[in-house]
């Protein structure tokens, strides 16, 4: 009847009326990505709107992006959980861990921020590492010049008296083997040069041909 058909023109022309007013807010909201904001928007667009064709669509497009962005924030929570996990005991695997995560990811701040913190860890491994080979050179070199000059017992106090993480290195426990066999080879040294001169001292002042022969028998050393 005419009373309907005159509703349904009202109608028809609130449609026209709001439409344009709606549907470019909530265009630009998906466009930016703030889904959020568009749902809101299409929540609270008025009754004779929410069935139209048009508004269907963008609230398919909305959950749609919604969806995504879900799954986008649940990928990058679990990210940010293995590589934290990671962080401490190996830096260079957060950075291989990250640097292989999609671009979308990698552009969060909270993924950015830590993979900024595992090359600083990175960087300070690096630094106390140098440090170490340093310090591992100024034990070693004055120990092997004070066996270089027979001062075994020297030697092995300088080594004995590193640190923890120094005296426990290859180069410095092989160095103290080294450094126990030339004591042990003075002391024995020490002993035939005493037993030497004991033999020496034994033969009669008469015999002193005696006492050359067993001196020039002796060992050069």
């Amino acid at each position: 009847d005419l009373r309907e058909a005159i509703l349904q023109e009202q109608e028809a022309a609130r449609v026209a009326s709001d439409l344009p007013k709606v549907i470019p807010q909530v265009k630009a909201f998906i466009s930016s990505g703030r889904s959020d904001y568009a749902a809101s928007l299409l929540r609270s667009a008025p009754p004779h709107l929410i069935y139209q064709p048009e508004i269907a669509q963008l609230v398919d497009s909305v959950q749609t992006q919604l969806q995504k962005q879900a799954e986008r924030a649940k990928a990058a929570q679990d990210l940010l959980t293995r590589a934290t996990a990671m962080l401490a005991g190996d830096p260079g695997g957060v950075t291989a861990l990250l640097g292989s995560a999609p671009d979308d990811l990698r552009q969060q701040p909270e993924i950015q921020s830590l993979e900024q913190a595992a090359l600083r860890a990175i960087k300070e491994k690096e630094q106390e590492a140098a440090r170490r080979v340093a310090e591992l050179q100024q034990l070693l070199q004055p120990a092997k010049a004070l066996m270089a000059r027979d001062r075994a017992d020297d030697a092995a106090s300088l080594l004995q008296a590193s640190g923890p993480y120094l005296k426990d290195r290859p180069e410095v426990t092989q160095l103290l083997a080294a450094v126990r066999l030339q004591i042990q080879q003075q002391a024995e040294r020490a002993a035939a040069a005493e037993e030497l001169v004991a033999r020496a001292k034994a033969i009669p002042a008469s015999d002193p041909a005696g006492v050359v022969a067993i001196l020039g028998a002796a060992p050069d050393d």
